[in-house]
């Protein structure tokens, strides 16, 4: 699935609305002519952070990402692509000083990005490879509830990486990276509704489950449980 550069430029104002949470899924594919674009719409900082990608692929799916993350940025604060600023906080989540709040995430050749005007976000998508250990590896990441669900499951793989992009989207929202041990919280690995995160964290977080695509799982956290989610595509 492409994602021409004129469907970028061309794309038509956005309005998002007080109690809206908007979520756009991305194709990180491109052809030459399209990541010419892209890379255009960088500043110097981030064209050095894509050429430190060892792989090519990488590189590509960096551009691709934080040029269409600058565009959309760009529709909500009616601004150019290039006049977004990024300033992050202590942990690296980006921000900017407008009042809206976004996050971004990119697994395999796919990405999804958030964004709402109230409140704190996190979004998570993953590509969910056969090659993993998932339970030796939730044994070491996850909370014990979480494993003994897992291991009830029929479906580990996709359970393992549901919990995984559910877990991943709570820290991206509260901010605190992987300095907060995984474990500390648990999500509900398989259901998709009525979601909910048991945590020690005064504050209210709401969990929603994303379909994302085949071979693909992904989760957004936003600190409220009423959001209206509404989903953006391009399918060509």
């Amino acid at each position: 699935m492409f994602l021409p550069s004129n469907f970028w430029s061309n794309l038509p104002q956005v309005e998002l609305q007080k109690d809206d949470t908007h979520v756009w899924y991305i194709s990180l594919q491109a052809s030459t002519h399209d990541l010419s674009y892209f890379s255009q719409l960088l500043n110097e900082e981030e064209k050095k952070r894509a050429a430190k990608f060892h792989f090519e692929k990488h590189r590509i799916h960096f551009t691709v990402a934080r040029a269409v993350m600058r565009i959309l940025l760009g529709k909500y604060l009616n601004k150019e692509a290039r006049e977004v600023q990024f300033y992050y906080q202590e942990r690296g989540k980006p921000y900017v000083q407008e009042l809206i709040h976004f996050n971004i995430s990119h697994s395999g050749d796919r990405a999804l990005f958030a964004v709402n005007k109230n409140y704190e976000l996190g979004v998570d998508i993953e590509f969910m490879r056969d090659n993993v250990s998932c339970e030796q590896i939730a044994t070491r990441y996850f909370s014990q509830t979480e494993i003994i669900e897992l291991a009830k499951t029929t479906n580990k793989k996709l359970a393992f990486f549901r919990g995984w992009s559910r877990k991943e989207a709570y820290i991206k929202a509260i901010g605190d990276g992987l300095t907060m041990p995984l474990a500390s919280f648990y999500v509900p690995l398989m259901a998709t509704e009525n979601l909910s995160i048991h945590h020690n964290d005064p504050r209210t977080w709401g969990l929603w489950n994303l379909e994302v695509g085949e071979n693909y799982t992904g989760a957004i956290v936003v600190q409220t449980l009423n959001t209206n989610i509404r989903k953006y595509t391009y399918d060509g």
